[in-house]
């Protein structure tokens, strides 16, 4: 896993239109073109919350941060920037699926409390590798996992 402050794209990919137009949700993305590898098993879907979050095996829409490997964590998850996000007041999801890879943008995403938006990609590669990309961070970082 690696983080940095890449360039990220203006818009990447397709619009999950249920994250992007709703707090607290979460949206299936089918991988086509690979599975990917996440503690011995492989997936063919992933699941984008708008908070933040992706999971794997059932949604995720908790808001709430809570350790990572807690009982209350009943599917594998990935955290790139796990708060209380609220696309719905401000910013988009997207996603694009390439032959080695997933990318999961969120453009521009607002926080519940209305302070700051926040622009991150991660990269789900077919080899299992898993890549987080920030570009503007301007909401309260602090509360995020």
């Amino acid at each position: 896993m690696s983080a940095g402050n890449a360039s990220v794209a203006g818009t990447t990919g397709t619009r999950l239109a249920t994250v992007s137009s709703s707090d607290d949700a979460a949206e299936t993305v089918t991988l086509t073109q690979f599975s990917f590898p996440l503690f011995g098993q492989n997936y063919t879907s992933v699941y984008v919350s708008s908070n933040g979050l992706l999971s794997f095996g059932a949604a995720d829409t908790r808001y709430d941060n809570q350790p990572i490997l807690s009982a209350g964590n009943s599917s594998p998850i990935i955290a790139p920037f796990w708060d209380d996000l609220y696309p719905a007041q401000a910013g988009d999801v997207y996603y694009l699926e390439q032959p080695d890879r997933l990318i999961i943008q969120y453009e521009q995403v607002g926080h519940i409390s209305g302070t700051g938006n926040d622009t991150f990609q991660v990269v789900l590669h077919a080899n299992g590798s898993i890549d987080f990309f920030y570009k503007d961070i301007t909401g309260d970082a602090t509360s995020a996992t």
